[in-house]
């Protein structure tokens, strides 16, 4: 996973990255989105997607994953990344307590293809881009799942779009000049465009990009980790370069679990739609429970309290919502605990090295000086 493998492991495909700071607020703090109903369409509570079931597996799985995406794009590319993570951190803790596959995996040389594939990650994503163009043609099926969500720098729904427009519509009329005002609502203007024609080739080859990349991962890694078998002193080079044998047999790992993730990408996806809708049900359940509760109250001629009264008030799809975001949320803070965890149990490895040296100059030192 791009976040996680990158410094340990996790978020981002995809944009989780791409759903940073802004994009969890809308997920967390604007309950993922209150467009739809618990398993609802356009905002029409317990409606489904209509799908026809004479069509394949792959079309009806891009319908409710295409129909997921428009009404919750938060939520659902934060439960990409849980996803990514939770299978990221099951291959890596099953390698870790496996003695065998930490010994023949926990090698220098596939901490050589880590760090090639990360540092050319850039340089090749213009062979990346040009890869997915005739894949996409040649396998056009890939083009009806749309991701652009998960490689934007935000994903944010219906209701989230209304807010931002309205805060941008604030911002120019706050502004003293009217020709600045112009201004601005033209930059505006022509960013939103911008991304509305950006969507189309992200929508097209976006699939195709995301496959492609991660098979040019994979592939850089095995042939990074073939060349250093090949006569290089690679535990030398790399201590060379400040990594110490923990670091080196742990980035190994690493590498390894990054490569096997990559397996689990249809988990993934089928994962996310069904963490949104499964709690989407769920929040349906609460709020007619609630609402039966409250009903029987009102029948018994007791008081409603504030709180209550909001209760009843409260719609189907805005308790949905509720839960969704709020799982969202809790979701994106497990997957960054994670990542800062991976990053600390790398740094920990390294300043054992540090530490070490440390101390044998100190033994030195005191040793010439007797």
């Amino acid at each position: 996973s791009a976040a996680a493998a990158g410094a340990g492991g996790s978020s981002a495909h995809a944009g989780a990255d791409g759903a940073a700071a802004d994009g969890a607020a809308s997920g967390a703090g604007g309950g993922g989105g209150g467009g739809g109903g618990a398993g609802g369409v356009d905002g029409v509570p317990g409606a489904a997607a209509k799908v026809d079931l004479s069509e394949g597996r792959w079309a009806i799985f891009c319908e409710r994953w295409n129909e997921t995406l428009s009404r919750r794009p938060t939520a659902n590319v934060v439960f990409f990344s849980g996803a990514c993570t939770l299978t990221w951190a099951m291959t890596f803790a099953a390698l870790s307590c496996t003695p065998a596959a930490r010994f023949a995996l926990g090698v220098p040389e596939i901490a050589v293809g880590w760090l090639v594939m990360r540092t050319t990650s850039r340089l090749r994503m213009p062979l990346n881009f040009a890869v997915a163009a005739p894949v996409s043609r040649l396998f056009p099926a890939l083009s009806r799942l749309k991701i652009s969500p998960l490689l934007a720098v935000f994903a944010a729904d219906a209701d989230t779009k209304k807010r931002m427009e309205h805060a941008r519509d604030q911002f120019a009329e706050s502004l003293p000049s009217a020709r600045v005002r112009l201004m601005v609502r033209n930059s505006f203007e022509a960013s939103e465009k911008f991304v509305r024609w950006a969507e189309g080739p992200i929508d097209k080859y976006g699939l195709s990009y995301f496959l492609t990349s991660k098979v040019s991962n994979v592939s850089t890694l095995v042939g990074a980790t073939l060349a250093a078998r090949h006569g290089l002193d690679v535990p030398g080079m790399l201590s060379d370069w400040g990594f110490s044998g923990d670091l080196q047999s742990d980035s190994g790992l690493l590498a390894c679990t990054a490569a096997l993730n990559v397996g689990f990408t249809p988990l993934h996806f089928y994962g996310a739609v069904a963490a949104v809708s499964a709690l989407e049900r769920f929040g349906g359940r609460l709020w007619r429970d609630r609402q039966r509760e409250l009903a029987e109250k009102q029948a018994q001629q007791l008081e409603l309290t504030e709180d209550e009264k909001e209760h009843l008030e409260m719609s189907e799809s805005h308790m949905a919502a509720a839960v969704v975001g709020s799982v969202a949320f809790l979701t994106l803070f497990l997957d960054l605990a994670f990542a800062i965890y991976i990053m600390r149990k790398l740094y920990g490895n390294q300043t054992k090295k540090g530490d070490a040296a440390e101390s044998s100059d100190s033994a030195a030192t005191e040793s010439s000086s007797e």
